[in-house]
């Protein structure tokens, strides 16, 4: 494969001004990042920008941050496997604080540790338009968690969360405790952050209070059966999760029995990953029945709403 870099020249970069960008694993240098991101305050055509798997490392994430700093275009950015570190990500939270047009930031496997992960969550107290972000696998440890779990209790456009592959140990606690007063956060994944029972169990009262999340992953947390135990009285009581994943959790066969029998009264879930956990065949069969059950109700609920609403449609008089 012949490999093309990336052109310098801004009039280049001007004629390739296209909706959609997507230079990832392009082996883009510095200079080009700089160069790049010179274009990017006057580009008002670009609106995705993916120059992920690159390695610009902070100072080509500096550069492209001030650059978004004068763009009002770009909505969704790729920064994954970029080797930005913790100074990179305090410039790009000070751009944060600032830009309005931003609605997607993809951060995933960098190294931004604490010093990112905390300058990340005070952007999020400020910023009012980000609806995703990716901060997987960034070795962001206690501090870091706390102060993101800080920022989402305040945060009100967020939507979508990955903390996956991280450190957060007992900082979970935080996060659980956040969404006790969030309530715009529809996706968390927490999947690869080792849980101990204090975390463990801070999930139960928050999620039950809460009636916004959607889709919970939990994947690698090594819940435990404490783990399929608490989760199974959520399950009993949570009227808002659709999707659960706990693969790979040693909940074990008992783990797994005991939320197999909380979705007998669970009318909402309609996915769910056991996948790993010694769950029986017959407990497997029941998850699947389960699942279409909740499936299927879910389509006649909509189904009926759409006939409520084309009545209504029908029946309506501007004059009554």
């Amino acid at each position: 494969m012949v490999f093309h870099p990336l052109p310098l020249c801004q009039t280049s970069l001007l004629a390739l001004a296209l909706p959609t960008l997507d230079w990832s694993n392009q082996y883009i240098t510095l200079e080009a990042a700089e160069c790049l991101a010179e274009t990017l305050k006057s580009n008002t055509t670009t609106v995705s920008l993916n120059v992920g798997s690159n390695y610009i490392g902070g100072e080509g994430c500096e550069a492209l941050a001030r650059a978004l700093e004068g763009n009002t275009s770009l909505t969704s950015l790729n920064l994954c496997s970029n080797g930005i570190d913790g100074e990179g990500a305090e410039v790009l939270s000070g751009t944060l604080m600032n830009n309005s047009a931003l609605l997607v930031l993809n951060c995933y496997q960098n190294r931004i540790h604490d010093r990112g992960g905390i300058a990340l969550a005070s952007a999020l107290t400020v910023n009012s338009y980000l609806e995703t972000l990716n901060l997987g696998l960034n070795a962001i440890g206690i501090l870091g968690g706390e102060a993101i779990g800080a920022a989402l209790r305040v945060n009100s456009t967020l939507r979508v969360i990955d903390l996956s592959d991280n450190q957060l140990s007992h900082s979970v606690s935080h996060i659980w405790k956040s969404l006790e007063s969030n309530h715009s956060l529809t996706l968390l994944d927490l999947s690869n952050n080792p849980m101990g029972s204090a975390e463990i169990e801070s999930m139960q009262a928050p999620l039950l209070a809460n009636t916004s999340l959607l889709t919970l992953r939990l994947n690698g947390c090594q819940l435990g059966p404490i783990g399929g135990k608490v989760l199974s009285e959520i399950l009993e009581k949570n009227v808002s999760l659709k999707e659960l994943r706990l693969s790979h959790n040693q909940l074990g066969a008992a783990g797994c029995d005991s939320l197999t029998q909380a979705l007998e009264v669970n009318s909402t879930l309609t996915q769910l990953d056991l996948w790993g956990n010694e769950a029986t065949p017959p407990a497997l069969e029941s998850v699947k029945a389960y699942m279409e059950r909740n499936k299927n109700n879910e389509l006649m609920r909509s189904q009926t709403l759409l006939q409520r609403l084309w009545d209504h449609f029908l029946t309506y008089s501007p004059d009554s």
